[in-house]
């Protein structure tokens, strides 16, 4: 019996911006942190969240580049959850100027089994204005 439900909190943090799940947001190359070889560098934070009964194992979070198993631009590791915990995961994610479709799948590596795995991939779509040579 599966016992384990990793579930992305609402909402996705880049450049300061934060953009709801299934939103659009514009995000000024100005604000990378980072410009180099025509990309911008942004940091993002999300949080995921153990909405099971039982502790979940460690895994994989991934962020995704135009489709759900497209270009990872970003893996960071999950560590176990405990009931209703949460972990964040943090880092940078390259990207040109223009729009973007940006995966966000939690337990990626589909280590754990889960009561609900609809819950586990949301998407943003990000547009970036600017330079960013």
């Amino acid at each position: 019996v599966v016992h384990r439900d990793l579930a992305l909190d609402p909402g996705f943090l880049l450049a300061g911006t934060k953009i709801a799940w299934g939103n659009t947001a514009i995000i000024q190359a100005a604000t990378a942190s980072e410009k180099k070889d025509g990309k911008c560098s942004f940091r993002y934070v999300y949080a995921t969240r153990n909405l099971g009964v039982v502790a979940s194992l460690p895994t994989d979070n991934r962020i995704f580049f135009e489709a759900p198993n497209g270009a990872v631009l970003s893996s960071r590791p999950l560590p176990a959850l405990g009931v209703q915990a949460s972990a964040n995961s943090s880092g940078h994610v390259a990207l040109a100027t223009g729009t973007w479709m940006l995966y966000v799948h939690a337990d990626a590596t589909a280590k754990n089994a889960e009561i609900n795995e609809t819950n586990n991939l949301r998407r943003v779509r990000v547009t970036v204005k600017g330079s960013c040579n």
